[in-house]
């Protein structure tokens, strides 16, 4: 492997040029505040994996048709499609936490308390070392802590967990109380995924780096069920898409949450937002039609969002 080393701002630029990127749109100068001001280049330049290289020239190849613009443009979309995305799965969370206490609440041989207990020692841990970083004095949970630390309630627990505890118990609770459950059967197989979206999404973590690559994950048959609905979206599309894990993974929240948020006016507002962010993608649309892999995967997400719109 080459030594790795940190370049300064002219240097960056002076990288990207060997690699073929162009500042025929944007300039040097430019891309250098771009840089220093709005965005930094390991995120900008992860970007650049959508693209094309020719190899016949260097070793490690050189991008073909790719203009320093089109990685600031492809940015800007990034980031508003992130924050959508961690909306959604915000909006999914609080449904699903719904529902289960609707459940719990519902069921007469539940008290809200040994499920709880049940769900630890499959862990296993304590309900005190589970939940101790909220007793600090700048927890924002203390006073919840202090109350219910010894004796931990479910709906209490629904209000402390991360996410990603909040999806092992969804898979706990689906393995012994609901398996027979549809509702909880599709959750079971398509928050794990979903979780890598929201992760992603909160730490700021670019979604559309390598959208557009072919991939070789395994998709589910959940993701190929649900886009069988999509008449627009031939077999073959639809199996080469989903083998690319961000597209798997995206084409379950969508589906997911139209179908789990019961709110007409928390899908209309996301819709909403999702047919803006479509608009936004086309703004510079000449930036990507020799990239026919992104303006590809661009249809195929069209296409998911009018149906389910359309629902």
């Amino acid at each position: 492997m080459s030594e790795k080393y940190k370049l300064t701002f002219d240097e960056m630029i002076q990288h990207l040029l060997t690699k073929n990127v162009q500042f025929n749109i944007i300039s040097e100068t430019e891309a250098i505040e771009i840089l220093r001001t709005r965005n930094y280049y390991y995120k900008l330049t992860s970007y650049k994996h959508n693209y094309r290289k020719e190899f016949d020239k260097i070793p490690e190849g050189i991008y073909t048709h790719l203009e320093f613009a089109y990685l600031v443009d492809l940015a800007a979309i990034d980031m508003k499609l992130r924050y959508i995305l961690i909306q959604m799965c915000l909006d999914l969370e609080h449904a699903i936490k719904v529902r289960i206490l609707e459940d719990i609440t519902d069921d007469d041989t539940q008290n809200g308390f040994q499920i709880i207990l049940d769900y630890l020692d499959t862990i296993p841990t304590t309900v005190e070392k589970y939940i101790g970083k909220m007793g600090s004095y700048t927890s924002y949970a203390k006073k919840m802590y202090d109350r219910h630390h010894q004796k931990l309630p479910i709906w209490v627990f629904m209000e402390c967990v991360s996410f990603g505890q909040f999806v092992r118990f969804v898979e706990y609770y689906y393995l012994q109380n609901k398996k027979n459950d549809a509702y909880y059967k599709k959750l079971n197989i398509g928050l794990k995924h979903i979780k890598n979206i929201r992760n992603a999404a909160a730490h700021s973590t670019p979604i559309l780096m390598n959208i557009a690559e072919p991939g070789r994950s395994k998709k589910t048959e959940l993701a190929s069920d649900f886009l069988l609905q999509v008449h627009t979206i031939g077999r073959d599309v639809r199996n080469k898409k989903l083998k690319n894990h961000r597209v798997h993974d995206l084409v379950l929240l969508l589906f997911i949450y139209e179908e789990y948020i019961t709110s007409s006016g928390m899908k209309k507002h996301t819709f909403s937002d999702l047919f803006s962010l479509l608009q936004r993608c086309k703004r510079n649309k000449s930036y990507y039609e020799k990239n026919l892999a992104l303006i590809s995967t661009f249809t195929f997400f069209e296409k998911i969002i009018i149906h389910l719109d359309e629902k």
